[in-house]
């Protein structure tokens, strides 16, 4: 009798369990179905508290984002502008200096009393022997200050068709005078003048004098007119060739690590280009450049932009008032809005993960509260 209580006991017990963990399912299925509806209810506490938790995140973060981004990409952007512009003034003044050595060459050309000797002297007028010694005396003189620079060689043409320096043979002087850089110079009272002269320079049968072809071999030629110390006339021209390898090699070298590119407009309106003389033409149709020239009229100093063939370039400028000559570098903008984008990305990319644990943390806060 005792074990079948025993028994009908265990089994109540069994029943009253068995109840009690469908109750607590049933709860736990109860509980979830609320706090869902909750959740996407507009009028509950739970999801206002939600929501709450979302603006005071989002609001802060997206502010604060925006004005970082802007603040960082204007940052970058003025920098770049501010390296490309400083550059671009160094660029000039070093050409200023380098170019500076041409006129000091011309100066020394004209000043020295061997070379003036020489071209005053009259071949037909005195013996052969003293005529002999003033050339070679000449030659020295010149090959003296022409040792001084690599890149820079000075030449010499007489009024009398009498020449120094590297050439075949010496061009038709009255052929010269006819031409019209030649009128520049003699207008210019003595200054250096910053000219290509190969019009005119050729001999009686036609063929080009080495030295005259200063377009070949340089990409700058500073003529002077020699006047004679002794009876105050023009007795000669110097022609001062300054190294198209060299202007290269120095715009090559300028780089600011942003696929920037830097030329040199003359005073005549050449473009010199680490491309070579080959570019020169195509060069003179870019949009950049005709830019450039009127700008540069108004002012020795610029930057703005320009779209070219479809790629909006950041272009600056510095015209020299010493040589007249522009120096030129330019910038794709999509290089220099590069880092600006990147600081957008990586604003949104954290602004994007504070809201998810924003939303995440509102959500376990407002229900336990709840």
């Amino acid at each position: 009798m005792k074990k079948l209580f025993t028994g009908i006991g265990d089994s109540i017990k069994k029943m009253h369990s068995g109840n009690k963990v469908k109750s607590v399912k049933n709860s736990s299925s109860l509980n979830f179905k609320a706090v869902a509806s909750d959740l996407f209810s507009s009028k509950s506490i739970l999801s206002q508290m939600v929501l709450v938790f979302l603006l005071l995140i989002i609001i802060p973060v997206s502010t604060i984002g925006f004005i970082a981004a802007n603040t960082a990409s204007k940052s970058m952007i003025k920098s770049a502008q501010d390296s490309i512009t400083s550059s671009t003034k160094q660029t000039s003044d070093y050409f200023d200096i380098f170019l500076q050595k041409a006129q000091d060459m011309s100066m020394q050309v004209v000043a020295n009393t061997n070379i003036q000797e020489f071209l005053d002297a009259k071949s037909d007028e005195m013996p052969v022997m003293d005529w002999v010694n003033l050339q070679k005396a000449a030659h020295e003189a010149l090959n003296s200050i022409n040792n001084t620079s690599n890149e820079i060689v000075a030449k010499i043409l007489s009024n009398e068709g009498k020449a120094l320096g590297e050439m075949v043979s010496p061009p038709d002087f009255e052929a010269v005078k006819a031409t019209e850089w030649y009128k520049i110079v003699d207008e210019a009272g003595g200054r250096g003048v910053w000219i290509d002269y190969s019009e005119g320079m050729s001999d009686t049968k036609g063929a080009t004098v080495i030295f005259s072809a200063n377009r070949a071999g340089a990409g700058l030629s500073l003529v002077r007119m020699i006047k004679s110390l002794k009876f105050r006339e023009n007795i000669g021209i110097v022609f001062v060739d300054v190294s198209y390898q060299k202007i290269s090699s120095v715009l090559s070298n300028i780089k600011l690590g942003m696929n920037d590119s830097t030329y040199l407009l003359t005073n005549e309106g050449v473009v010199l280009s680490t491309e070579g003389q080959d570019a020169e033409e195509a060069l003179l149709q870019k949009q950049f450049i005709q830019e450039v020239k009127q700008r540069s009229e108004q002012s020795e100093t610029g930057l703005f932009t320009v779209n070219e063939s479809g790629q909006e370039l950041l272009v600056a400028y510095t015209k020299s008032p010493v040589t007249e000559m522009t120096v030129i570098t330019t910038v794709p903008y999509s290089t220099i809005s590069e880092g600006a984008r990147q600081i957008t990305k990586t604003t949104i990319l954290a602004g994007v993960i504070f809201v998810i644990l924003a939303v995440a943390f509102g959500f376990v806060f407002s229900l336990r509260m709840t």
